[in-house]
């Protein structure tokens, strides 16, 4: 893989190691996938940031109050299958985000912003009362078709 646009030498050093051992760990059509999408993933010199930043191997980062062994996180990057995600390297950015956030890599099914709204209100106002009425004309429920 080649180093991303803009990332300083010692960053992309710390980097490869950790890269390296995430393409190991995942199926190779997937690491292939992420190879293949490196260079066009736009979010790929910020990947190397959080993925350095979170084991404690970026020089130019504080450390994080959780440390993540290169173990560990590699794990938690890739304890949820990939399977049948089109972009492998969007999901592990994701992921990685998530962690660096102190959230889980990928969060639980039960989690509430994973579930569709069952109901929605349209805003106040002549603009809320436009909104109503197109949703009702596509038959979308508002809390007044639920009252």
């Amino acid at each position: 893989m080649a180093p991303p646009a803009g990332i300083p030498e010692d960053v992309w050093s710390a980097a490869t190691p950790l890269l390296t051992m995430l393409l190991d760990q995942l199926p190779p059509h997937h690491a292939d996938r992420l190879v293949e999408g490196w260079p066009l993933l736009t979010k790929a010199r910020d990947f190397c940031w959080q993925l350095t930043a979170l084991t404690g191997t970026n020089p130019r980062a504080r450390r994080p109050v959780h440390l993540w062994s290169p173990d560990t996180l590699v794990e938690a990057l890739t304890f949820v299958p990939l399977e049948g995600v089109d972009h492998p390297e969007r999901a592990l950015y994701r992921r990685i985000v998530n962690l660096a956030e102190g959230r889980d890599a990928v969060p639980p099914l039960e989690d509430p912003r994973r579930r569709a709204a069952e109901a929605w209100a349209p805003p106040p106002g002549p603009v809320g009362d436009a909104i109503a009425a197109l949703a009702e004309g596509l038959a979308m429920p508002t809390l007044g078709h639920i009252a």
